[in-house]
């Protein structure tokens, strides 16, 4: 049996269905939520918030780290990391009918891309829906 939890796929697959799903029950899509960063900014409301968004801005490092040194461990680490932060954050956060729903938006879909991008560098391909 697969294990959801922990340092395994299928946790990082279950926080990257989740946020998804947040975004279709907030009627809007990924790219919809990318686009309104062009004309708003991210409000950091909330510490779960500041703690998601400080490990997503690690990336440009641990990018540079893997093709460097072709150490793909660091983006398993990084992913891990952020699929925890995204627990955290929707455990503590209302996204959808909050005030800061605009902003939580935003920051599902940069996590989304953010996870998708990893996944696709390690070969894996992201699940929508588990």
């Amino acid at each position: 049996m697969l294990d959801p939890k922990g340092d395994t796929a299928l946790y990082l697959l279950y926080a990257y269905a989740r946020l998804d799903s947040i975004l279709r029950k907030a009627g809007i899509d990924q790219a919809k939520a990318l686009d309104m960063a062009k004309t708003a900014k991210i409000k950091i409301t909330h510490e779960k918030e500041r703690k998601l968004i400080v490990e997503i801005l690690q990336f440009p490092e641990v990018l540079d780290t893997f093709t460097q040194e072709l150490l793909p461990h660091k983006l398993c680490t990084l992913i891990y990391n952020i699929a925890s932060y995204v627990g955290e954050f929707y455990e503590s956060c209302k996204v959808i009918g909050s005030p800061e729903q605009d902003s939580r938006l935003m920051l599902i879909a940069a996590s989304l891309q953010m996870m998708k991008c990893i996944f696709n560098l390690l070969g894996i391909e992201p699940l929508n829906k588990i």
